[in-house]
C-alpha cells in the first residue's frame, strides 16, 4: 500500500479502466463526427481531439514506451 492507503496495482487497474473507457468514448465521437450538420461534426471533432490528449496522458502514466513526455505536453 502507498502512503494514501491505495495499492499501486489497484490504481493501475483504475487507470487501465479509464483508458479503455476513454478509447470507447473517442470511438463514439469519431463515428458521430462523420454525420450531421457542421455544428454537430465540430462538436464531436473537438471531443475526439480532447480525448486524444487524455488517452496519450493515461498511456504515459501506465509506462507506454511509445508515448514521450513531449507528446503528453503537446510539444511533439
Amino acid at each position: 500500500l502507498g502512503a494514501t492507503g491505495v495499492s499501486h496495482l489497484g490504481l493501475e487497474n483504475d487507470i487501465e479502466k479509464m483508458l479503455y473507457e476513454a478509447e470507447r468514448e473517442q470511438n463514439k465521437h469519431y463515428m458521430n463526427m462523420r454525420t450531421g450538420d457542421r455544428q454537430h461534426r465540430v462538436y464531436h471533432m473537438r471531443n475526439y481531439k480532447a480525448l486524444e490528449g487524455v488517452i496519450t496522458g493515461l498511456r504515459w502514466v501506465l509506462g507506454d514506451l511509445k508515448v514521450s513526455k513531449k507528446q503528453v505536453l503537446g510539444r511533439d
